[in-house]
This record gives structure tokens, sequence and C-alpha cells, in this order.
């Protein structure tokens, strides 16, 4: 955003302290949000004084971002204290900060129980400090839709109490996010809480659990949804961990009682087996009756893919089961001679579909999509220019030029 349309912004909505907005900070800034604009106020890399919160005037900040900054925690406190009145705020973002565990625990009782997104990054908070915090706080928010714990050295025992509030009826999280924390679980740990949670809860629409070392786990938690028939979950991202292609071949027959969307497995340890499970899998979901058992979006880029692979998506292509509207395959090992086939299988196979739907347009559900297919191939094998430009032409070359997007540059 430009300073004309930051300063424009600012007289038309907070004139009566416009110079202690643009003179006091240059860390003010505007962003757009639900369709809306918001005023934040980053704190980062500064040290955050007594003086310098005391200054603040908070009455139209929507949202707060306090990013490696240098607070003590009785300031830490007071700003929390001083944004907790702050009736417009909704977004807080922590990221970096060092703490006391306690201090940290009183400072956000308040402010945490407001707020409609929440990111907790790299901070040094225990188990126990984490599941304080959840019960002090988080479960009390009846407004929170984003909840994102990130970098935190807890493992799966500090989200007991998250267990129960995504278990219960007053959860109102959509968006559920957990990066870099420890949920490994032991063998004998299979009916754990936290997994469980995923069979009763109603709210969450998206899950990302990634690089958390899960690998059996990802049975537990697609098994836990498909048992739930009330599950809102659409979307599943699971990247970045130690999924194996035994573990896909486990998880897979559920996925047809989920309502999932889009499944991520990017940067996982899946091989080119994987994708003969696939074959099996996909003639179900195409002659089910229901769209929303279709997975539209799956993504496995960067795993062991290699030309064996590729053949087995072709042959999903050549039998018309190819029911995908984006498959990622980027950063895997496919040679450039499989690429290309795979080109050539997509122009025949909605030469084909095209004929299909002008014949009988009540099997239109089985293929949605016609129109948008996508297969992702970046930087696999040796791939140049030349090759690059031939794959590209092989399908613009063909009237039904618009079903493609193959990316390989």
């Amino acid at each position: 955003m430009s300073e004309n349309d930051k300063n424009e912004f600012i007289n038309n909505n907070i004139p009566e302290y416009k110079e202690s907005l643009l003179d006091l900070f240059s860390t003010i800034d505007l962003a757009y949000a639900d369709n809306k604009m918001k005023l934040c106020l980053n704190l980062g890399f500064i040290e955050v004084t007594e003086d310098l919160i005391n200054h603040l005037q908070v009455n139209y900040h929507s949202q707060l971002s306090l990013v490696s900054s240098k607070i003590s925690n009785k300031d830490l406190q007071l700003l929390f204290d001083k944004f907790s009145n702050c009736e417009k705020l909704e977004d807080l973002f922590i990221y970096n900060i060092s703490v006391g565990n306690e201090d940290f625990i009183i400072a956000c009782a308040q402010i945490f129980k407001k707020v409609k997104y929440l990111l907790l990054n790299k901070l040094i908070i225990d188990n126990n400090s984490l599941l304080q915090i959840t019960n002090s706080s988080i479960i009390l928010n009846k407004n929170l839709k984003e909840l994102t714990l990130s970098n935190l050295p807890v493992d799966i025992s500090a989200f007991e109490e998250l267990s129960l509030y995504l278990s219960s009826s007053d959860c109102s999280i959509n968006k559920l996010n957990i990066t870099s924390c420890n949920l490994f679980i032991q063998e004998d740990d299979k009916e754990n809480k936290f997994f469980n949670s995923l069979s009763i809860n109603q709210s969450l629409e998206s899950l990302v659990i990634t690089n958390c070392n899960v690998k059996k786990e990802a049975n537990f938690i697609i098994e836990n949804i498909s048992k739930n028939p009330s599950s809102k979950i659409s979307i599943l991202d699971l990247s970045q961990n130690l999924i194996s292609t035994n573990d896909f071949s486990l998880f897979l027959p559920y996925l047809k009682n989920t309502h999932l969307n889009s499944l991520l497995l990017n940067g996982n340890a899946i091989t080119d087996l994987a994708l003969f499970y696939l074959n099996d899998y996909a003639s179900e979901i195409i002659n089910s009756q229901s769209e929303t058992t279709k997975l539209f979006i799956l993504e496995l880029e960067n795993n062991n893919i290699t030309d064996k692979g590729a053949e087995l998506i072709i042959s999903l292509i050549n039998n018309d089961l190819f029911f995908f509207n984006k498959l990622g395959l980027a950063y895997n090992q496919i040679s450039e001679n499989k690429i290309k086939q795979i080109a050539a299988a997509l122009v025949n196979y909605s030469l084909r579909m095209e004929t299909l739907m002008g014949m009988n347009f009540d099997k239109i559900f089985m293929y949605p999509n016609i129109g948008q297919i996508s297969i992702d191939l970046i930087r696999n094998g040796t791939m140049n220019d030349d090759t690059y430009n031939e794959v590209y032409l092989t399908v613009i070359n063909n009237e039904y030029n618009r079903y493609f997007r193959i990316a390989n540059h």
C-alpha cells in the first residue's frame, strides 16, 4: 500500500491522532483481511518500553504483531492490558520473544480471550505452560477462528486441554495450524485425546500439521476425521513430516468417508508405490455417487516419485480415473520424456471427456475437474527451456488448451 493510501485512510478514519501514528511509529501499517481494511501495529525488532506503551493509542487497531522485540515481563503485561481494552483488536501475532512461563501466562490471560486470530511462534514455553494458557484463555474465547502454534518446545501431551476444547460444542476454531511441534505418539497410545477429538469436532474446516514428526499418526488423524459425520474439514495439510508409502496406503481407504477436498503431503517419504494404491482408490471415488467424497487436490511435491510413478499417473488419465483439479508432483524425479507423455495423455483425456459431457450431462459431477486440470511438474529431472516449450506446445496446439496448466520452468 502506498503512503498516500495510508495517509488517506488515517485522515478519514482516525484524524484525532494522525500525527502520533505517522511520526511516532514507522511500524504502523495497513492490511486487507476478511474483505476489510485493518490498522496494524507491528512492534518488530525494537525495544518496547513503558514510555512507548504509554504513548500508544490503540482504539482503532485491529492487529498487533510483536516480533523478535525486546520487552520485559512487566512491560508485556502493560502492553497486553492496554490492548485488552481495544474493541477492534482481532489479530494477535507473538513471535520469538523471551518471557518467563508464569509471567507470560498472567500477561496473556485477558487478551487471548478476545482475539479471532492468534499466533504463538518460537516461544520458550513448556508443556505445562501451554496447558495453562489453553485452559485459562484459549478455551474461554468464543470468537477465536484461527489458532497457530508454531516452533514451540512441547510434545503432544501439551495439547490435552486443546483436545477437550476441540471435542466440545463450544469450539469456534475454523482453522488450526500446528507447525514444528512434536506430535509423535507411542505405539500404545492409539487412543490419544488430540487425534480422537477430530472424530467429534464440528467447527474445523482446515487442519495444518506440518514438520511435527507425523508418521503413523497420519492414519489416526484421517481415520478419526472419517468417523465424524459432522466433520467440516476440507483441507488437511500434513506436509514436511515422515509419512511413508505404507502410511499412505493405510489411510487411503478412509479418505472416501471424509469431506476432504485438499490433501497436502509435500516433503514426506512417499514413493511410486503410493500411486499404485491411488489407482485402486480412484476407481472407487469415480464411481461414488457423492461429490463430498472426492479429493480434488492432492499434492505430493518433494517426495520420491520417479518415472514409474509417472506411468501410474498416465494410467489414471488413460483409464479416465483422473479426478483431480490439481495434482502436485513438483520437485520429484520425473524425466523429460515422461513429462511429455503426461502432457499428451491430458490432451487426449480432455477430448474424451468433452465427448462424454456432450453425450451425458448427468455425469458431469463425476469429472468436476474438466476445465481446470493442473499438474504441477516444476523442477523435475533436467528439463531445459527447449523441452519445456515442446511440452507447452503439445498442450496449447490443441483446441482444448484451456483445460491445462502444466508448469515445468
